[in-house]
């Protein structure tokens, strides 16, 4: 208890180091000390919201939402309250304090003047936005969508002195959306995020598959560089080292950007949908690539925080079954590995499998075969044909010396052989059944593309000649105007001819009386 105690007392004479406008070293100490307390034990996140904390962190940061920093010590300082603030975030009773004392509002101000800040302001924003429906109801109803977005496709840009910062702000953009889609209860909120990839012909979407693409690059080529690495050194690496490989080449980021497709699709909208598929196919994929990405990332959800990982589960389920996921391969996928699984106990074991190990080895062969022809589509169509097969082929490879290459342990894995054949050849029959659907899902696509195209064309040439009507009848009614102000304009013109006229021939007649007059009197 006495060591609580001065724990607590230490966290206030940190975050009243922290209230001084101007910066010095020991304002900056005390800062990373704060950071590191923070980092890994909940009960001093708790300790630093209930001695309001929270809001101390917050007023330090917001004089930088309107200047970078001037030095070197004011941004490790930043960066400090920044990683302190993350820290704190990770429990969810201090993201709803991180809300009230309007966080959100500060990031999005950061986020909007294109400080250096604004990565660390994405990051706050992302811890602040996962699993907190509160927070991410916030964000939309602060108008933070057009910053995000603006953002997300690049347009806001801040000077900087490496690519590091960019990478970031697109990984953290993406999980920040992500969120929005899955964490908003209130449909009128979550539609107004979905609308977002609708604007200006679907510009959101591409930029989305645009990262899609790219990130699965990445991922795919660590993917063969560890298999090379095992090549050359002929020994496995451990699953947890080939994970963190593929993290760090943006798996993670990956699997957000398929969640976004999945709650675009499950959103139902067509313009939406047949963009996906039209750049899914211009680069020869199609849905199964969403879909697998899915079901990884559905597969890696742990057991803890049980509510909303089942809760997120349940919704991946609907964009798979959404996305034409069927459901019976996951069943078959499971029985699969039960039996893989149970087949390598039993090697490791011993057992018949080590009272004989050349005939072990040349039925793993035969195994790895069944799967390579099952894989590359073989016309086999008995179930005792595709085991003949495999026992030609394990005979081709040589049985040991004083040893028959068929025996009475290869008529009992017959069996099992056809069983697992048959199982090889309906995983043919479904692979089959979605590469048919999906092509005929592309050609319905590209038909209704076509015939959006026509109608589009067709509009347009109705356009052009209700344009050419109206120049037309523009052009006639003009031409009847000048005509009639023409004889409007010679009609004044005789007009006044004529009074001129008259005019002068009045003058004349008073001239001649005046001379008679005169005439008359001399």
């Amino acid at each position: 208890m006495p060591g609580c105690i001065v724990l607590v007392q230490i966290m206030k004479w940190l975050l009243q180091r922290l209230r001084p406008r101007e910066t010095d070293s020991n304002k900056e100490y005390a800062s990373e000390i704060l950071a590191i307390l923070v980092q890994n034990s909940d009960a001093n996140k708790k300790k630093l919201a209930a001695m309001n904390g929270i809001d101390a962190l917050l007023q330090a940061i917001a004089p930088y939402r309107n200047r970078d920093p001037g030095t070197s010590e004011e941004q490790e300082l930043i960066e400090n309250l920044f990683d302190a603030t993350c820290s704190c975030l990770m429990l969810p009773e201090n993201k709803t304090v991180f809300v009230q004392g309007e966080g959100i509002e500060l990031m999005l101000l950061i986020l909007k003047t294109k400080r250096l800040a604004r990565t660390a302001a994405l990051k706050c924003l992302d811890f602040a936005t996962t699993n907190c429906t509160p927070a991410c109801e916030r964000l939309v109803d602060q108008q933070g969508l057009k910053t995000l977005f603006a953002i997300f496709m690049g347009k806001l840009k801040v000077k900087r002195t490496d690519d590091s910062s960019l990478q970031e702000e697109e990984e953290r953009t993406v999980s920040i959306i992500s969120n929005l889609l899955q964490s908003i209860t209130k449909a009128s909120r979550r539609d107004r995020v979905a609308a977002k990839f609708v604007e200006a012909e679907f510009e959101k979407v591409d930029r989305l598959m645009e990262l899609l693409f790219r990130y699965q690059g990445r991922v795919v080529a660590e993917e063969r560089r560890l298999r090379a690495l095992i090549e050359e050194d002929g020994e496995d690496l451990g699953e947890e080292e080939v994970l963190l490989a593929r993290l760090d080449a943006g798996l993670y980021t990956l699997q957000q950007i398929a969640l976004i497709v999945g709650q675009l699709w499950l959103a139902g909208d067509g313009g939406v949908r047949k963009r996906v598929l039209m750049l899914l196919h211009q680069k020869g994929q199609a849905l199964a690539t969403v879909r697998e990405l899915l079901k990884e990332y559905r597969g890696s959800l742990g057991d803890d925080d049980g509510e909303a990982k089942a809760k997120l589960s349940q919704r991946i389920t609907q964009m798979l079954l959404a996305l034409g996921h069927n459901p019976e391969e996951d069943l078959r996928e499971e029985e699969e590995e039960a039996q893989r699984r149970q087949h390598s106990a039993a090697q490791q074991g011993g057992g018949g499998a080590a009272a004989e190990p050349a005939v072990a080895g040349q039925q793993g062969a035969a195994e790895e075969d069944m799967e390579l022809e099952g894989r590359e589509g073989a016309q086999k169509s008995g179930a005792q044909e595709a085991a003949e097969d495999d026992m030609d082929l394990e005979g081709a490879g040589g049985a040991p010396a004083g040893k028959p290459a068929r025996g009475e342990d290869e008529e009992e894995r017959s069996p099992a052989r056809d069983r697992e054949a048959a199982r090889h050849r309906d995983r043919d029959k479904d692979k089959d059944r979605s590469r048919r659907s999906d092509r005929e899902e592309r050609e319905r696509s590209d038909r209704r593309a076509d015939r959006d195209k026509g109608e589009r064309a067709e509009r347009d040439r109705q356009k052009e000649k209700g344009r050419d009507r109206g120049e037309r009848g523009e052009r006639g009614g003009k031409e009847r105007g000048d005509k009639e102000k023409r004889r409007r304009e010679g009609e004044e013109h005789d007009r006044r001819d004529s009074d001129r006229k008259r005019d002068r021939r009045d003058e004349d007649r008073r001239r001649d009386r005046r001379d008679d007059e005169d005439r008359r009197g001399r």
